[in-house]
């Protein structure tokens, strides 16, 4: 039965229609009764135009006082009471007896950013949110628009009841509210996710409501985020920091042949305890490691399986501060040792590597560590390889300057078209409704790469690429692939670009997600995908115990075989 079926007006200025059939029909379940008030109170919070100034309204009082009567309700006129009261919050203000030949309209970029739009004619918009069989919400989306009113959008700013780390069952009620309608509106990639959001929704609130404790009560969080499928989806908390631990050993770990393989050492100590590059972890504090990954692989968000992969590897040695890691190793002749090693948290930036970050390799081809480079350091570069057949730029590892910086010194063409960015735009409740399951509203803009006043390179140029690059790497080589052509070297990236939002919920925790869908220039996807190298080569284990870097020996063979000369491509990629 919908909205236009035998109403019964109950409630101004937020309505509360009920049929008549209604009254006598069967109380909806109250799993289905709080997934009905979650997407009521999402509507209000972001396009009730009372919401975007009125500091009077504490909405999210509203609710909690609700929840009790609405998850207690005995009968159908129950749990409308309950909803009326919650809806009695949205008060009028001070009365205007103008009539208005126009009305505005509150619209949203982003969790965090509004605006008011104004559209002529003196009728006002209204949405109906149906609350069982034969009841509906009908909410106002929009207010006459008069003298009196604020120019702009000024919420109050968001709480985070971060007083306790596990909040009361109403306060883990709103946080499962507010993770669905940050997602719902504001998520650039929810096309590209696995599983229907709403579903997902239905299954993680009662997680919500069941957690018997902190811990358990932010790994339901950490756990409904990993369905955004998004590496940029962080969740970040005091609670989880202590589960997964702060402090790590002065080691790193990737994943070779679906192993966990000691490449990089950082703590004399490690070396002191017989740690070698090239050894396998096979337990962490006596568990198995195959274990504790599958344990913590489910709360890590990421936008592909090698992202996930390189996600894990980051923090499956942590533990608390000053605390031992207990690791059982499996040396390069097979045999298994056990060690312990002190964990601390480090906050200074790791060692700098034995080679430098900028050199000419033998075969006059440039080489850049783009993870070691700063953004003043790029006039040496192009200045020291200006007349180098080509350039290595290694992109496996994070990038700490703007992409655009480096892509404008390879063309002097203007107006080059570098990527594809859109984003969704709230103009109007995302609700399923009888003639659309889904509807929303984005912008769209082609990222250029801007023009450098100088001579720009001509040469080759490489990028070397892995499960390491991701953000502003990737957004890198889409500019480079845009400029010149650059070939993708390695295997694939993380597939994981964007700009974030965050917002908070009870607990004090901070989730961060993807606002924008960064695509390649031609509109090829990136997120979910990764950068597809022109010539995939993988490490094996061998290759990491034997100290060569195979992805850098076949970017110099690449460009031989492209007519850059070598003199020996085993030496200069060492």
């Amino acid at each position: 039965m919908g909205p236009s079926s035998c109403i019964v007006r109950i409630l101004a200025p937020a309505l509360l229609l009920l049929s008549a059939a209604a009254i006598s029909a069967e109380l909806p379940t109250e799993q289905d009764r709080l997934i009905a008030t979650g997407k009521l109170w999402i509507t209000v919070k972001y396009f009730h135009p009372y919401l975007a100034y009125r500091r009077d309204i504490d909405w999210d009082k509203a609710l909690l006082d609700a929840l009790p009567k609405i998850r207690q309700a005995k009968a159908t006129d129950e749990y409308a009471a309950a909803i009326r009261g919650m809806l009695d919050t949205l008060k009028p203000g001070t009365p205007n007896a103008a009539r208005s030949l126009a009305h505005r309209t509150w619209i949203h970029y982003g969790p965090n950013r509004s605006a008011f739009s104004v559209e002529p004619g003196p009728a006002a918009k209204t949405v109906a949110v149906e609350m069982g069989p034969g009841q509906w919400a009908e909410v106002p989306l929009s207010e006459p628009l008069t003298p009196n009113l604020p120019a702009f959008p000024a919420p109050p700013p968001e709480r985070d009841y971060s007083a306790s780390a596990y909040p009361s069952t109403e306060h883990r009620i709103l946080a499962a509210y507010k993770i669905w309608g940050a997602v719902r509106n504001f998520f650039a990639y929810r096309d590209l996710m696995d599983d229907d959001w709403d579903v997902d929704f239905a299954e993680f609130l009662p997680k919500f409501i069941g957690a018997k404790d902190a811990r358990e009560y932010n790994l339901a969080v950490a756990e409904a985020v990993t369905h955004l499928d998004d590496s940029n989806a962080v969740v970040s908390s005091r609670e989880l920091n202590e589960y997964f631990g702060p402090a790590t050993p002065g080691l790193r770990l990737r994943l070779f042949e679906k192993k966990p393989l000691i490449t990089e050492i950082t703590d004399d100590e490690v070396t002191k305890a017989g740690v070698q590059i090239g050894d396998i972890v096979t337990r962490v504090d006596d568990e198995e490691v195959v274990a504790r990954i599958q344990r913590e692989a489910g709360y890590f968000s990421a936008s592909t399986q090698q992202a996930l992969g390189n996600s894990v590897m980051q923090r499956i040695l942590n533990g608390p501060d000053g605390s031992i890691a207990a690791l059982t190793i499996r040396t390069h002749d097979g045999a298994t040792k056990e060690i312990r090693v002190k964990r601390s948290v480090r906050t200074e930036p790791d060692p700098p590597k034995e080679e430098e970050a900028i050199k000419l390799l033998p075969s006059e081809i440039g080489y850049v560590d783009l993870s070691r480079l700063e953004a003043n350091q790029l006039d040496d570069v192009f200045k020291k390889f200006a007349a180098a057949s080509a350039i290595i730029f290694d992109a496996r590892g994070p990038l700490r300057f703007d992409a655009s910086l480096l892509a404008s010194r390879l063309t002097g063409k203007p107006d080059v078209a570098g990527a594809i960015v859109t984003g969704p735009i709230a103009l109007t409740p995302d609700l399923t409704s009888p003639r659309s399951i889904t509807e929303t509203a984005s912008f769209f803009r082609v990222e250029s790469v801007p023009p450098f006043p100088g001579p720009v390179y001509q040469g080759k140029t490489v990028m070397l690429i892995d499960e390491r690059t991701a953000g502003r790497a990737e957004h890198l080589g889409l500019l480079l692939e845009a400029v010149n052509r650059t070939a993708f070297v390695g295997t694939l990236s993380a597939g994981a670009d964007g700009e974030t939002a965050a917002f908070v919920i009870p607990g004090g925790i901070t989730i961060t997600f993807s606002t924008t869908d960064v695509r390649h220039a031609n509109g090829g996807k990136l997120q979910r995908v990764g950068l597809e190298p022109s010539v995939t080569v993988s490490p094996a284990l061998a290759d990491v115990r034997a100290g060569r870097d195979v992805i850098l020996e076949k970017a110099v063979e690449y460009l031989s075989n492209q007519g850059v000369p070598s003199e020996d491509t085993s030496r200069a990629a060492r």
